[in-house]
This record gives C-alpha cells, structure tokens and sequence, in this order.
C-alpha cells in the first residue's frame, strides 16, 4: 500500500502572565520547515503518513445491456436491493437504487 509522508511544524503559543498564568487562548500555525520560535512558542514536529487511497475517489462504472427486441423490463424491489446491498459489501459505500415507473 502506498503512503503520502509529510513532516511539518506546528508551533503553539501561548501567554502567560508575570503570576504564570494564562493569557488568552492558545494559538497554533503550522510551517514546513524547522521555525524560529519566540518566548512564547513551542515548535512540535509532526510526521503523517497517509493511505494514498484517502486522496482517491472510487470511480463508479455501471454497464447495463438490453438484449435486442427486449423493450420492457422490471427492475423489482428483491433486485434493487441486491444491487444495494453488493456495492455496500464490495466497495463500502451506501447507494440507493431506485427504478422509474418506466414511462418516457
């Protein structure tokens, strides 16, 4: 499985006051490379790595044949289902299938 590695900074920063108090809420930013830091920051190095598949969207792909001289047919409630139910299993995502009434 391939990964997507990034290494970052995020330097957190916060006030205090002469009693050692806080001041305000924290801040966070985030850099690329190694920061310098002020009296009141704090740098954490952070490495992620990444499934490339979180980048991926799934290309849904449907073929539908009619046989010739085939120009009616039913798309039952037992079949929507099992239509449901495979692509759930199979590729973990929820689809709903619907059939029209079937007039143009």
């Amino acid at each position: 499985m391939s990964t997507v590695n990034v290494t970052f900074y995020a330097i957190v920063s916060q006030r205090f006051s002469s009693s050692g108090y806080q001041v305000g809420k924290a801040g966070v930013r985030t850099t690329k490379s190694k920061p310098e830091c002020g009296a009141t920051e704090v740098p954490v190095q952070i490495s992620l790595a990444l499934p490339e598949s979180l980048f991926k969207r799934p290309a849904l792909r449907a073929r539908i044949v009619v046989p010739e001289g085939q120009t009616q047919f039913e798309i039952t409630p037992d079949v929507q289902e099992g239509i449901e139910q495979l692509v759930q299993e199979h590729m973990g995502i929820t689809m709903r299938v619907t059939a029209g009434d079937g007039q143009p």
